[in-house]
């Protein structure tokens, strides 16, 4: 039994590269591995497990009186003989030696996983314990159980790391045997994701996507019936709509209608817009022949959004003359989507063309997200492309103007805020609504809430009071000390003063009664007892006034 043990130990070396290491410890007499003793950060801990034994002590000097191969075969005889109790000992002895420590790793698998589990579990908390202080290499070693103890035992490990008992890095170790079970045993590996909740990563998995070519009926069913939940269930239909629909897709697609719900939705639109990509005509004429006309109504926008990539113009004509209402809306966002990643100007221009209504304003969305964000993650200095401003200004339709702002507003706050500043305080920047805009107020301004209100003030009658209030509200949750003694200072013929006194009074309302009282009081008289015109409580507002010293 010893000498396919000492031989496996042995190819174990080679396997891992460390001939070349041999070879050099021979030529420069370099010795590997600490000979040297454990850590002083351990000798008084009581764990067993860090007290030297009989065997310990006789490898520790072997290897301070060799050198070169000799010393490499003195590990390698000392893990061969090394007891259970022996190997957390000698893996301390290892000092980052990755090659010892693989054999190591390897015969205390072969020896008794479990006690290789139970032994990281205590060595989890001691370094829960000790701030991460060890000489033992955790990390390293809970990687290479849960890599090779499933190869053996998959439901050992699985239940290892499901029991009560959490080892350190815990979430990793289960994303890695997750994906080991994808490999191996995908319907495992689903329901592994769903009991783990861990995303789901199926198409790096050849195991899976091997299942899904050979089945796909069966990798659909067993999604379905693990529901992985998240976005997990989507990326797993999603793996097994591609090769299926690359195989047969009218018979995916039949099999997709059986479906009832949003799954089955999601397979049907995966399935068909996998389809279009590679045959675009032969995808169309099935949907023509179809009589369900929901059916027809669902996947169109997809037809749409294909034929935009070659010929976007005969696509939007198309729509006005065969479409209307949602369904319109629907093809028109997905035409624009279909050219928006290729040439954002055309996609652009595409929506100019549009007249208002909710297509317009989804397509718009699309077209600013796309330019807005794609310019900002290509500049190195964060600024704008004057293009994509250039055609939100240009934009005549002040719904579609504000859905756009409304869904890169935060973005473009965050990346270019003296750019977004600088559009506020244009003509075309009234199109944001007072939210919008109070929004990005406060990401340009972060903390300089003061500031915000002095740039608020600037920017006319019009939107001044709505967008001072909005930043407002904010200021005075967060640092309500503050945001009192500014106001205190605003003078009451302000166009600001109403509706941020409004405001006051709104927060106030939600507040615990003791709170709100303290908050009134903080308020000058006159102020306070305008309370009385803000629509709440009338017993509220008398109670709260005689308790924070009004009438």
């Amino acid at each position: 039994m010893k000498q396919p043990i000492l031989l496996s130990l042995v190819l174990a070396v080679i396997g891992l590269g460390i001939g070349y290491s041999l070879r050099s410890a021979t030529h420069s007499g370099e010795k590997t591995g600490n000979a040297e003793g454990f850590a002083d950060t351990e000798s008084a801990s009581s764990s067993g497990s860090r007290r030297e034994t009989a065997h310990t002590s006789a490898v520790r000097r072997g290897l301070a009186q060799s050198q070169g191969r000799e010393h490499w075969l003195e590990w390698i005889a000392g893990v061969e003989n090394a007891s259970l109790d022996d190997l957390p000992r000698l893996a301390r002895m290892v000092d980052g030696n990755e090659g010892i420590l693989q054999i190591i790793d390897f015969r205390w698998v072969e020896l008794d996983p479990d006690h290789f589990y139970q032994t990281l579990l205590k060595e989890s908390k001691f370094l829960t314990d000790r701030d991460g202080e060890s000489t033992f290499p955790y990390d390293e070693l809970a990687e290479f159980l849960f890599r090779e103890w499933p190869k053996k035992h998959l439901e050992a490990a699985i239940a290892a790391l499901s029991g009560h008992r959490k080892l350190l890095n815990q979430h990793t170790l289960r994303h890695q045997l997750a994906n080991f079970a994808l490999e191996s045993d995908p319907r495992r590996g689903l329901a592994l994701s769903k009991q783990w909740r861990i995303q789901f990563h199926g198409t790096n998995s050849e195991g899976f996507m091997k299942w899904a070519r050979n089945d796909p009926r069966a990798a659909i069913e067993a999604i379905f019936s693990e529901d992985i939940g998240g976005t997990g269930t989507g990326n797993a239909i999603a793996s097994v709509a591609k090769v299926w629909a690359e195989d047969d897709p009218e018979t995916a697609l039949v099999y997709s209608e059986s479906l009832n719900g949003p799954l089955g939705s999601k397979l049907r639109d995966e399935m068909f817009d996998v389809w279009t990509k590679m045959d675009l005509k032969a995808a169309s004429e099935w949907l023509s022949a179809q009589e369900d006309l929901k059916l027809q109504d669902a996947l169109r926008p997809t037809v749409i959004k294909q034929w935009a990539k070659d010929d976007p113009q005969a696509a939007l004509e198309w729509t006005k003359e065969n479409l209307e209402g949602r369904y319109r809306a629907d093809a028109v966002a997905e035409l624009v989507r279909g050219v928006v990643t290729s040439d954002k100007k055309l996609a652009g221009d595409l929506v100019m063309q549009l007249e208002p209504g909710p297509g317009r304003d989804r397509a718009a969305k699309i077209v600013a997200v796309e330019w807005f964000t794609r310019s900002l993650n290509n500049s190195a200095k964060s600024h704008t492309n004057p293009e994509a401003i250039a055609w939100l200004k240009d934009l005549d339709d002040p719904k579609a103007q504000m859905a756009a702002l409304g869904e890169i507003s935060s973005r473009w706050a965050k990346d270019d805020p003296e750019g977004i500043k600088r559009f506020l305080e244009t003509a075309e920047g009234t199109l944001g609504s007072a939210r919008v805009i109070a929004s990005i107020a406060r990401r340009v301004f972060y903390n300089d809430r003061e500031g915000t209100m002095n740039w608020a003030e600037g920017l006319g009658p019009d939107r001044s009071p709505q967008v001072s209030r909005a930043v407002f509200s904010s200021w005075v949750n967060n640092q309500p000390e503050m945001a009192t003694d500014w106001f205190k200072e605003l003078p009451r013929d302000d166009p600001r003063h109403a509706p941020i006194l409004d405001e006051y009074f709104s927060v106030v309302n939600h507040l615990p009664e003791a709170t709100a009282i303290e908050r009134l009081r903080a308020l000058p008289p006159e102020d306070r007892a305008q309370l009385r015109e803000a629509g709440l409580p009338k017993a509220k507002v008398k109670r709260l006034l005689q308790a924070a010293g009004g009438k």
